[in-house]
């Protein structure tokens, strides 16, 4: 996808944020950091200085030794895809003069997002999917940021996958891929609807 394939300013500036900070970026750190530490080989001196095992034959090896923590960046992924979208909804909201609540948490509640937007002349019912993506997406972040990534009962709450209290939500590029996904095909609707409402 391109950005010359956006019509107005504004949601080819958020598309091109979400994509080099936070798809170029922080996912492919997630993507690549494993297998780059898997090259990174320790000789046996520097095992024996470190007073290390013979198991820590590799950075990857010696990070893996901590539960779920390559898992950590992939929480960061959806950590920033989260507050891309945040930062857009309010921005289009405020250039676009849409009456909303002024508490902070509104914009990632998409029932009531997309409940304004269309008293505003938008429906987001064909992109349905992608905001139930979106509403998991903030459902991790919250459990990310709250509780280190370990599924609690308000994660369970809001959520229909099958996890279990007190382990570690695992995330990879399989779930994160349809989230970021989601969010452009969100922002192509809104583009659409944006250019023939909106006078740049």
């Amino acid at each position: 996808m391109q950005a010359t394939e956006f019509t107005t300013t504004l949601v080819r500036s958020h598309y091109i944020m979400a994509l080099e900070g936070t798809n170029n970026l922080v996912f492919g750190a997630a993507h690549s950091t494993p297998l780059s530490d898997q090259k990174i080989i320790f000789d046996d001196r520097t095992r024996e200085a470190m007073g290390w095992p013979d198991s820590f034959r590799t950075m990857y090896d010696y990070r893996n030794r901590i539960p779920a923590i390559y898992n950590r960046m992939y929480q960061l992924c959806i950590i920033s895809l989260c507050s891309d979208v945040e930062f857009f909804f309010k921005s289009l909201f405020d250039s676009a003069y849409i009456p909303h609540p002024k508490d902070r948490g509104f914009f990632q509640r998409f029932e009531q997002v997309s409940a304004a937007l269309t008293r505003h002349g938008l429906s987001l019912m064909p992109v349905t999917s992608e905001i139930a993506a979106l509403a998991h997406a903030f459902n991790i972040r919250h459990m990310c940021i709250h509780n280190f990534g370990i599924v609690d009962e308000a994660f369970t709450a809001k959520s229909t996958y099958p996890v279990k209290i007190g382990d570690f939500y695992m995330i990879g590029q399989e779930e994160y891929r349809p989230m970021f996904d989601g969010y452009v095909a969100i922002l192509l609707h809104i583009d659409r609807w944006l250019a023939t409402t909106l006078k740049e």
